[in-house]
């Protein structure tokens, strides 16, 4: 046996064959002349059992540590080069032969539910990921592999619009994450993706105390990406804090990182939040400024979501400019969205715009578009567009309707309330 043998493989290895001979360890223990407790740490990968002790073990159950060592390294490496396709949106290659009792099935079960996931099979991809948590082993501890699942699940909850399902999914990611192990990018990731949904759910103050704990940890974040969604989510929240300021201080410090690193959807992203914080400090020539820097590379964007993000911002704009290309970057920004079938946030603050527009000319038509914009938003529990949207119906129907009046009126005032609370 070679010392670069890990030492929790070759553990793993030697519990496997214990088992299958039907031996307890206590009669391993009596027969090699050890304790006990001795031979669990070398079952366990401890590094105190001496390198001659675990060969004595191996000798003793007619283990063949090097070639079971190796065969496993083998399966190991192969789902590895696995999720690295994945990564790159490539097929997987051909189906490893892996067993139910096998260690590293747990691995196998999440591969097969990110490669549904981003096929958009959301249904097999949960079902597969809740199977990865099922089956872990606690060998694949330094994979991270029971985080990654339940970041994954979290996902598919968001999908779902079932956002206390995706927040238990991150919290339990988190609670199960070794920070001694690999995938060290996903710890900021699980945090980034809470700061999402508490957003979402209008939890404002508590995604700040998230935000905040991605700060302390932006400097050892180890991937660039993930660096990235940090400063992106803490400069959303000073936006939606209405810390303008800070916003732009975090937006530039994020359009510097991106730019350096050549990820321009990253670039982009920053440029709009950039925009939005000048816009609402009224320096409306600088955020203009940032959202033509946005639209020079718009072609080349891949989410088109976010683009639909930047066509709204100068609706917004423009509208209060009262100048017709208000209506075109509106419209074209509900018809992208439509084009890539999201109705999410986005897609509805596109709709409140473009229904702003028409309440200066066609009021029944504009009450429409927001009354369904409105209604979105209530279904996907979106506190903040939900208030926004609310506001402007209470003024549409102000001295024309009492009822409907009184109901979005009050709908504005509970949900500022809860977007603060």
């Amino acid at each position: 046996m070679e010392n670069l043998i890990n030492r929790v493989v070759a553990g793993r290895i030697l519990r496997q064959t214990r088992k299958a001979k039907g031996l307890s360890l206590e009669n391993c223990a009596k027969e090699l002349g050890v304790s006990s407790p001795t031979l669990s740490r070398i079952e366990k990968g401890s590094n105190q059992p001496r390198l001659d002790t675990i060969k004595k073990y191996a000798k003793f159950l007619e283990c063949n540590i090097q070639h079971d060592y190796h065969a496993e390294t083998e399966i190991a490496t192969a789902l590895e080069m696995q999720e690295h396709r994945l990564n790159l949106n490539l097929e997987r290659s051909d189906n490893i032969d892996i067993k139910e009792d096998h260690p590293y099935w747990s691995y196998s079960l999440f591969l097969d539910a990110k490669e549904a996931f981003q096929q958009g099979n959301y249904e097999i991809a949960e079902q597969k990921a809740k199977e990865a948590i099922e089956f872990y082993r606690e060998e694949l501890n330094d994979h991270n592999i029971f985080s990654a699942a339940a970041n994954l699940l979290s996902l598919v909850a968001y999908k779902k619009n079932k956002l206390e399902e995706a927040i238990h999914y991150v919290d339990l990611g988190l609670d199960r994450f070794l920070p001694t192990g690999e995938r060290q990018y996903l710890y900021s990731m699980l945090l980034c993706n809470k700061v999402i949904y508490l957003d979402k759910m209008g939890q404002i103050l508590k995604a700040g105390d998230v935000v905040n704990e991605l700060m302390e940890i932006v400097r050892d974040i180890p991937r660039v990406p993930e660096k990235l969604n940090a400063y992106d989510s803490k400069a959303r929240y000073e936006l939606a804090r209405r810390r303008y300021e800070e916003a732009i201080h975090y937006a530039e410090i994020g359009l510097q990182l991106s730019s350096e690193n050549g990820i321009k959807d990253s670039f982009f992203e920053f440029a709009i939040i950039l925009g939005k914080a000048y816009y609402k400090l009224s320096e409306k020539g600088k955020a203009k400024e940032s959202f033509s820097m946005a639209l020079l590379i718009e072609n080349e964007i891949h989410d088109k979501k976010i683009v639909a993000e930047l066509y709204t911002s100068l609706g917004w704009i423009y509208l209060e400019e009262e100048k017709e290309d208000a209506h075109i970057y509106f419209d074209n920004a509900v018809k992208l969205c439509m084009k890539q079938k999201y109705f999410g946030p986005r897609y509805i603050d596109a709709l409140a715009g473009l229904g702003e527009y028409w309440l200066r000319t066609q009021r029944t038509k504009a009450i429409g578009i927001l009354e369904k914009a409105f209604e979105l938003a209530e279904n996907q529990g979106i506190k903040s567009l939900q208030g926004k949207i609310a506001k402007t119906l209470s003024l549409c129907y102000e001295g024309i309707d009492s009822n409907k009046f009184s109901y979005y009126a009050k709908s504005f005032i509970i949900n500022s309330e809860e977007v603060y609370s």
